[in-house]
This record gives structure tokens, C-alpha cells and sequence, in this order.
């Protein structure tokens, strides 16, 4: 469970600037444990529908569902020079 925790977090601080990365990094940490919760009520409800191993694994397909079509949108950033500095500019007046 400790790798894949480590992918979930790499994978999202990968994707943003250097100045954010730990925030995003802390984000993720505590949306995931969030999510457990609602997780968990779901899986006991229908836990009283079906049996335990049915009940997971739907919990399971469902996660999938929405997991595979966030992998496959996420941009390649193998090779990107990640080395860059973030500037604010500022907007142009209107003349």
C-alpha cells in the first residue's frame, strides 16, 4: 500500500510548478484519506444488499471508471525541463 501511496502523490506533484509541489502534495495526502469515508459508508450499505466480496468489487469497478479516463488525460512530463520560475504578469491596460 506504501508504493502506491507514493505513486498517487508523485504522479500529482509532477504536475505542477516547483513553488506548489508540496502543497499539492499535502492536498492529495488528505483528499485520499478523505475519501475513504464516504468509501466506507457506501461499502457498508451495500454490503446489507449483496455479499462483502460483490460489494467490493463494485466499490472497485466504480473506482476504476472514473480512474482510468483521469490516467489517460494526464500530459507525459518525461524529458520537460522542470527547472522554470513562476511569474505573475501584469494584465495590460486596456488603452
Amino acid at each position: 500500500m506504501g508504493g502506491g501511496w507514493l505513486m498517487i502523490t508523485f504522479i500529482a506533484c509532477e504536475h505542477f510548478g516547483t513553488n506548489i509541489r508540496a502543497t499539492t502534495a499535502i492536498s492529495v495526502a488528505n483528499l485520499l484519506r478523505g475519501l475513504t469515508i464516504p468509501m466506507i459508508i457506501i461499502f457498508q450499505f451495500l454490503q446489507t444488499q449483496m455479499s462483502i466480496s460483490n460489494a467490493a468489487a463494485l466499490i472497485g469497478a466504480v473506482l476504476y471508471v472514473f480512474a482510468f479516463p483521469a490516467l489517460t488525460q494526464l500530459r507525459e512530463t518525461h524529458g520537460l525541463d522542470l527547472d522554470y520560475v513562476e511569474r505573475l504578469e501584469k494584465p495590460r491596460s486596456q488603452a
